[in-house]
């Protein structure tokens, strides 16, 4: 299996594989940064509040909430690491303050308690293989009362053209390339753009469907045939994360067709595809504008 496969994994099955959880575990950046989203969350709400995470893999995060607050819930749908996480959760003595909810989060009663803080961290480039959108919003839909805190809070989507190989010798191969430590990055030849924003405990804002578009201005001459995204995520105020190996890796996606530009020409970007599907099944197209 391809490191890009293993960091592609198929969604629908829930399961990623016990290696993938460890390397997870090991992502300093990414497991601090949610461990201080929560506290500073909880701590916001105070020791009467009611955390919930969805997807909770390991429990490495509802076992540390639960030491700031009342009552936790976890839910999770892979059978071998909700495993792992409810024998942690006994061996910590932690079954009573922290329930462990087996199932998918589409479909699991919502605890009839309050939530306080929403805690959801199925996060991928651009958020569109992972259901963390469709999670969210069903969560936002049926929750008893309003919720606090959701975490993380906004995902904003970030662009800019180049030219990757796609060629090699009498090949061409054209295919999503998440950029990992040693992966040579595109040759960047446009500005960064916003192309999108998702904040997360807004409704309105967690569409199934994204049409987006921005412009760039080509900073040199040549050959545009690749897209590099990036999200930089707020997971509360003060506290965010860009990208690392393990979460959000920023991607390399091809254009539909290679656009020559001109140094100084006004590129116009248009993105459409839908949360919770393959890379490969959304358009990433380029044109000059006005030409």
């Amino acid at each position: 299996m391809t490191r890009s496969l293993h960091h592609n994994p198929r969604y629908a099955s829930g399961s990623f594989g016990l290696s993938y959880h460890l390397e997870m575990l090991s992502d300093i950046e990414r497991v601090d940064r949610c461990k201080h989203a929560i506290k500073s969350a909880l701590q916001a709400v105070g020791p009467d509040a009611v955390f919930c995470e969805l997807g909770c893999g390991t429990g490495i995060f509802s076992i540390f909430a639960a030491h700031y607050c009342r009552k936790v819930y976890a839910v999770e749908n892979d059978p071998v690491v909700f495993s792992v996480a409810e024998r942690h959760i006994q061996k910590l003595g932690l079954s009573q303050k922290l329930e462990l909810i087996r199932g998918d989060a589409l479909d699991v009663p919502i605890p009839e308690d309050r939530i306080d803080v929403l805690f959801c961290e199925m996060m991928s480039i651009w958020l569109v293989t992972e259901p963390q959108v469709k999670v969210i919003q069903r969560w936002l839909r049926g929750s008893k009362g309003p919720i606090t805190y959701v975490i993380p809070q906004r995902v904003i989507n970030i662009a800019e053209l180049g030219q990757v190989d796609y060629h090699f010798d009498d090949l061409e191969i054209k295919a999503d390339l998440p950029q990992f430590s040693g992966i040579r990055p595109p040759r960047v030849m446009t500005e960064s753009r916003v192309v999108h924003e998702v904040v997360l405990n807004d409704e309105r804002s967690l569409l199934d469907e994204v049409n987006a578009a921005c412009e760039f201005q080509a900073l040199v001459s040549g050959c545009v045939n690749c897209a590099r995204l990036s999200s930089v995520v707020e997971f509360f105020p003060d506290i965010t994360f860009f990208s690392t190996d393990t979460l959000m890796p920023s991607t390399i996606v091809p254009l539909s067709e290679e656009l020559w530009v001109k140094e100084g020409d006004r590129v116009r970007f248009e993105v459409s595809y839908s949360h919770r599907s393959e890379l490969s099944s959304a358009s990433f197209r380029a044109f000059v504008a006005g030409r």
